[in-house]
């Protein structure tokens, strides 16, 4: 067998990698030299996939080499599609090993759901036990990381910054010092629940994983808005009224919620109720 080059496929993009040992190996060094760093910044282990269906046969580096023998094209695992499509994926496998784990925190009764659990910050008056930090933004106010401990829970944290960042950057910012994730499987939210966040400061940032499409439906003021925020990032206002649309496959329903909000916030970036038009303004400026 002869040396070859092997298509290898990366966030969208394809590469050509050049074989070594007659063609049967591509060694990891070849692999960064083509692709760059981005490659180990986006994953510890890197795997290669021969194709992308459920059945795909994974290689693994041995000895810092594939074995490519029999291949043309393969894949890099979690990192085959577009950036913003890889970090969903990220988000939705780390929720569903969150929820084999993890017991289900009690929801309110206006928000019931399957399962629901949180990651991020939360706050309370500086100096009550476990919020001696004191708050990024706000004086007398206290900070905890409590829900931020688990090496998971801090890889779910930053992987949703990453995407805040794609489209609500200011938001993303002040995230990060004082952002909180609301996690909700198969949310069972109705009209009748009238579910409202009152002591939001500002809008919220929503999107959904899972095989489950059904929209969020916000009332604002008596206009009722359908909002399609699957696996993509929507920035609404909580203290209106809302809920989950109706399920179009009630017997078998695949819905996870990331619902991002602010915990802390400076007065420069807090803002009466707002319609999601005028937050499109606002974030646009």
């Amino acid at each position: 067998m002869q040396e070859r080059n092997i298509g290898i496929t990366f966030l969208d993009k394809d590469y050509t990698v050049a074989s070594v040992k007659e063609g049967q190996y591509i060694s990891m060094l070849a692999l960064i030299e083509e692709i760059g760093n981005t490659l180990l910044e986006t994953t510890d282990t890197v795997v290669l996939l021969d194709d992308v269906g459920e059945d795909s046969f994974e290689i693994r580096e041995r000895h810092g080499h594939f074995n490519v023998e029999g291949h043309s094209h393969l894949f890099v695992k979690h990192y085959w599609k577009n950036k913003k499509e890889c970090l969903f994926d990220q988000v939705e496998l780390s929720v569903r090993e969150m929820m084999l784990y993890r017991k289900s925190k009690k929801a309110r009764a206006s928000a019931p759901s399957e399962w629901t659990g949180n990651v991020g910050y939360s706050t309370r008056t500086l100096g009550n036990f476990g919020f001696c930090s004191p708050a990024p933004f706000t004086k007398g106010l206290g900070i905890n990381d409590s829900c931020l401990v688990g090496k998971k829970d801090r890889e779910l944290f930053n992987t949703v910054q990453i995407l805040l960042q794609e489209n609500y950057p200011i938001f993303a910012n002040i995230f990060a010092q004082a952002g909180r994730i609301d996690l909700k499987y198969n949310s069972s939210i109705e009209e009748a629940h009238n579910h409202i966040d009152g002591n939001d400061k500002c809008h919220q940032v929503i999107f959904t994983v899972g095989l489950g499409t059904e929209p969020l439906l916000v009332k604002e003021d008596i206009q009722i808005e359908s909002v399609q925020c699957h696996r993509d990032l929507v920035a609404f206002d909580g203290r209106f009224q809302h809920w989950v649309g109706e399920y179009q496959t009630p017997a078998f329903k695949d819905r996870i919620a990331v619902v991002c909000y602010l915990v802390d916030l400076p007065e420069s970036y807090k803002h009466p109720r707002k319609t999601m038009r005028d937050i499109a303004r606002m974030v646009m400026k």
